[in-house]
């Protein structure tokens, strides 16, 4: 009966494997501006294997997907003259495993989130430097919006 639930609604259960582990990344990640490669490696791997387990019919997708997330996130880290971190640019395939084919947009909903923290934060400080900020917490929001549509159609089947 478990393993039905947990193949019948794959998503949800990778949601709440990247929400376990995401929380103390992000955690992390706001208190210095570090995500710990364990935790990122752990979580990457066990969305794998769960990946592997339960969405065989869509594996290789979600293997794509991660790793273009991978490269698209050093490809902006080259052009933004190293300004995204090296723990974001190998916790973006675990987003990916999470979304699959949302990843991308849910990236895009991520940078969204970011700008809307920076632009609270500049009205408010009426500081005109540029700060350092923590982009884990905004790519899982990002990733946990997205991957909800899913979610939502697998619970109404």
């Amino acid at each position: 009966m478990f393993l039905d639930f947990v193949r019948s609604h794959a998503t949800l259960c990778a949601a709440i494997i990247f929400l376990i582990f995401s929380i103390p990344i992000c955690i992390c990640d706001i208190r210095s501006l570090k995500i710990p490669d364990f935790l990122n490696l752990l979580l990457g791997l066990i969305l794998l294997a769960y990946r592997g387990l339960f969405s065989w019919n869509d594996y290789f997708i979600y293997i794509a997907c991660a790793l273009l997330a991978f490269l698209l996130f050093w490809v902006v880290r080259r052009i933004s003259k190293l300004g995204l971190g090296c723990g974001d640019i190998k916790y973006s395939p675990s987003c990916a495993l999470v979304c699959g084919q949302l990843c991308f947009p849910g990236f895009l909903v991520s940078s969204i989130f970011c700008a809307l923290y920076f632009l609270i934060v500049n009205l408010f400080k009426h500081s005109d430097k540029a700060e350092k900020a923590p982009f884990a917490p905004f790519m899982a929001l990002g990733t946990i919006s997205l991957s909800s549509i899913p979610i939502v159609q697998e619970l109404l089947n």
